[in-house]
């Protein structure tokens, strides 16, 4: 970085912790009376804990060689040769990767004391917090060997985006190569790794609007992936419970299947899902999007009102989420190109039928995920549950059609 960029951004930070006294009300956090760190001073001592993985990021988060990044950045690669920023190589390996939550955790080999950046609390954050992307945007430090740094703010908090359920939205400059990459807080903990760019005309850069999957979410994914063994680990699903509607109405039980960890819960078909762990729950997108947050084996808390009218009950049923039931679609695509994702064929009876989808019809989103080729198409359907019901857009003719689908469980 330049001598005059290193001193804007000192200037911008500088002046944003000058004001943000005047700017708080009583019962704020007190740790911003005390004296900020430099920001150059702050990027030289996180720069040593990111790492280029292949044309993307990542970032070592102990002291043992554990490196963080996107699950879309390391692919199907078992082994890696990591480039820090100091120029020096590490070889890793693949420790666990959750395609649907798009994390991976690589482990650099024989390490020990190695800087690294600590998980910070995401939920700590506030909106117009001051953030800062280490990255490698456009793959630029694959030529000259370096990262950049990006500084901006939190726009919005607890998004729910395709693969990154709990995001942070930030107005941090993030491209193409920045993904898998930290985006830190001003005492240098890792808040989020940087995940998806918010695009406009298939322009793949930078529009102000970038998400970081939460170090939150990391946390609560950490535990299974080290135990993954270069396997891949799932969010789950709350066995035994379907819910009624499409993904923007109210989500209400619509059946509990007789002997299932729902029923044994206490879980009654007619509860209305208001509150899932600390998550508010309005819709089914709202619950799908919370379950998304948590890996297999986790236990959490649903709050339901059961009753009508004014008689209405609110209980906390402690569940654990089971192992992922396998989505079932029923569609089979034409054999013309291994990109086209154009129906071929329909089961008569699968959802897909009775959504109303029809042979030629072109799928170009579910569940609000653009699908873009057959390999994206599977991704999508990989991270379904049965049971839910999603929006599916196709194109028909010269117009575009919306199909509600209830997911099926493939026998």
């Amino acid at each position: 970085m330049r001598p005059n960029t290193r001193q804007r951004l000192a200037t911008i930070l500088i002046l944003a912790a000058a004001c943000l006294p005047a700017c708080r009300g009583p019962g704020v956090r007190d740790d911003f009376d005390r004296e900020p760190e430099d920001l150059t001073d702050l990027i030289q001592r996180v720069l040593p804990a990111y790492v280029f993985v292949g044309g993307g990021s990542g970032a070592i988060i102990s002291s043992d060689g554990y490196v963080i990044t996107n699950a879309h950045v390391a692919g199907q690669s078992k082994r890696w040769r990591l480039r820090r920023a100091d120029g020096t190589y590490h070889s890793a390996s693949l420790v666990g990767t959750s395609p649907g939550t798009d994390l991976c955790l690589l482990k650099i080999d024989a390490a020990d004391g190695l800087p690294h950046l600590p998980l910070g609390d995401s939920d700590g954050l506030r909106i117009g917090d001051v953030v800062i992307a280490i990255g490698n945007p456009f793959a630029l430090g694959n030529i000259d060997g370096k990262p950049t740094v990006t500084l901006g703010v939190v726009s919005a908090l607890h998004v729910d985006r395709p693969y990154a359920y709990d995001a942070i939205q930030t107005d941090t400059p993030i491209n193409p190569g920045n993904s898998g990459g930290p985006l830190i807080d001003t005492e240098g903990t890792l808040v989020g790794v940087n995940a998806q760019i918010m695009t406009r005309f298939g322009l793949r850069q930078n529009t102000g609007a970038g998400y970081s999957i939460s170090s939150n979410q990391v946390q609560r994914f950490l535990p299974s992936l080290k135990t993954a063994d270069g396997g891949r680990v799932s969010a789950g699903r709350i066995a035994g419970l379907g819910l009624s509607g499409k993904a923007a109405d109210p989500a209400v039980v619509r059946a509990v299947e007789p002997g299932s960890e729902a029923e044994r819960a206490g879980i009654k078909k007619g509860d209305t899902i208001f509150a899932f762990e600390r998550a508010a729950v309005d819709t089914v997108r709202d619950f799908a999007g919370a379950l998304g947050r948590y890996p297999i084996g986790t236990e959490v808390v649903l709050r339901v009102r059961r009753g009508t009218g004014d008689k209405t009950d609110e209980h906390a049923i402690r569940i654990p989420i089971s192992k992922p039931g396998r989505a079932y679609i029923g569609i089979r695509f034409t054999r013309t190109s291994p990109r086209s994702t154009a129906i071929g064929l329909i089961d008569p009876k699968s959802p897909a039928a009775k959504a109303g989808l029809k042979r030629g019809d072109v799928v170009l989103a579910i569940a609000g995920k653009r699908v873009r080729s057959r390999a994206l198409y599977y991704r999508v359907v990989y991270s379904l549950q049965p049971g839910m019901t999603v929006p599916v857009v196709v194109r028909r003719g010269r117009a575009n059609v919306t199909a509600h689908l209830h997911v099926a469980e493939r026998k």
